[in-house]
């Protein structure tokens, strides 16, 4: 390992193959880099950090998805919001509607979904881990028989593994139950916590 000084704000250590950095930069931000142009964080003159690299997503559920009686996956829509910009990532699969962790540690996940169809009069959702129904669970159903804006929400931390899932399961009491066929039927977002 090579370390190599430049003035006084800027330290690069050279590694077998890679090289990283330490810049201060004239308005007292303290950045880490990777190579010459990958900023990996920052912190600024008031502590503040900056991780651009952070596993992140938010995504929307499926609309116009019919759903029976039991536990069941709720599925995960591909769409772009109104400004045309996809928030999902490379850690959300499509096909088996599930979240993969990146890098270990603890996340926080929110997910709702809202229905236009139904007479459901169970309301439980849950954020669940590895396809498990470990995750955090919230019961709030409106009412039994609804034509609109029947819905659930929840939020949790878990704890995943590198390569662990997460997904958002939920539970009917009956059959016929319809997510909205817009972008309102309902959303599963993640951010890594660390």
């Amino acid at each position: 390992m090579a370390v190599k000084i430049y003035g006084s704000n800027r330290i690069d250590l050279d590694g077998n193959n890679e090289t990283f950095s330490i810049r201060a930069t004239t308005d007292d931000e303290l950045n880490f880099y990777k190579g010459a142009s990958t900023k990996l964080m920052g912190i600024d003159a008031s502590g503040f950090e900056s991780k651009p690299n952070v596993p992140a997503f938010f995504v929307y559920v499926l609309g116009d998805e019919t759903y029976g009686n039991s536990w069941q996956k709720i599925k995960l829509a591909n769409l772009s919001d109104s400004t045309g910009v996809t928030h999902g990532s490379s850690y959300i699969n499509y096909d088996t509607h599930r979240f993969t962790a990146p890098i270990t540690g603890r996340y926080a996940f929110s997910a709702a979904a809202t229905f236009a169809a139904g007479t459901n009069t169970d309301g439980t959702i849950t954020i669940a881990k590895n396809g498990g129904l470990d995750g955090g669970r919230s019961s709030s159903w409106p009412e039994s028989s609804y034509s609109a804006l029947g819905g659930v929400g929840a939020s949790y931390v878990l704890l995943l593994n590198t390569g662990d899932s997460a997904e958002i399961q939920i539970y009917f009491s009956s059959t016929g139950n319809t997510t909205r066929n817009t972008q309102f039927a309902g959303y599963f977002s993640g951010h890594f916590l660390g």
